[in-house]
């Protein structure tokens, strides 16, 4: 899992997610420095496994950040607290992330954190997964990490408005995600799934796939697509993959 977040201008420039230690650096680190990218303003963690974590450490070392930011919910995995340490060797602003938290990114795009709750039930690293919403003209994107049905039940309860053109996500552990409930209450019309380029019976999932056909969204998944670039204008987006 890696998201680049490119806003205009040099200033405002996030990172979620770094992928694993291979991946972050002989994949993201490259592509930031071939998108110009010579500094970020934040990255995010948003879940402490060696999926997430572990690339954003060599990301940190390699390009001048100013913050880091995880979901505060603590972790039983190793990389979280190398992650946590090197950030702190590297002298970021480290701050915590949880429901109810909102700002501006630039001038245009506004995000909400969606999950975890101040005082999250959950004991897998999964449900603790930070959950963002951003906004940006027309556009909403629904960024859930590996976040699974236990989540999308509880942001349901919540009653808050959680239609979104475009969700980003991984894989909860366990459980499925992107459930009937869910997928009517967002009403996406695509979905990009972040898949181990490994060969993993892990993601095979062929429901969530027949609940997305037999919604007419479109589904990224980017073991078969490559890289997933998202254009966000005023008034829409465009969709572009590394591969046919």
């Amino acid at each position: 899992m890696a998201v680049f977040v490119n806003t205009p201008g040099q200033d405002n420039d996030w990172l979620l997610d770094g992928g694993g230690d291979w991946s972050g650096e002989r994949v993201v680190v490259p592509y930031l420095r071939g998108q110009g990218v010579d500094r970020l303003n934040s990255v995010v963690l948003t879940r402490g496994d060696k999926a997430h974590a572990a690339g954003l450490c060599t990301v940190a070392e390699n390009i001048p950040t100013s913050r880091a930011a995880h979901s505060g919910t603590g972790s039983r995995s190793k990389y979280f607290w190398d992650w946590l340490d090197r950030m702190r060797r590297c002298h970021l602003q480290i701050t915590t992330l949880r429901e109810g938290d909102a700002w501006i990114i630039g001038r245009d795009i506004h995000v909400r954190v969606l999950n975890p709750p101040h005082e999250s039930p959950y004991d897998r690293s999964d449900d603790n997964s930070i959950v963002l919403l951003l906004e940006f003209g027309a556009n909403r994107v629904l960024l859930t990490s590996d976040a699974g049905a236990t989540v999308e039940r509880r942001l349901l309860e919540s009653h808050i408005d959680l239609h979104a053109q475009l969700i980003i996500k991984g894989r909860h552990s366990v459980e499925t995600s992107c459930t009937d409930e869910f997928l009517d209450a967002v009403r996406p019309e695509a979905v990009v799934q972040c898949v181990c380029p490994r060969p993993t019976d892990r993601y095979l999932q062929p429901e969530l796939r027949d609940r997305l056909r037999q919604r007419n969204v479109k589904y990224y998944r980017t073991d078969e697509t490559g890289a997933v670039t998202i254009r966000l204008a005023r008034d829409g987006y465009t969709i572009h993959t590394t591969l046919p």
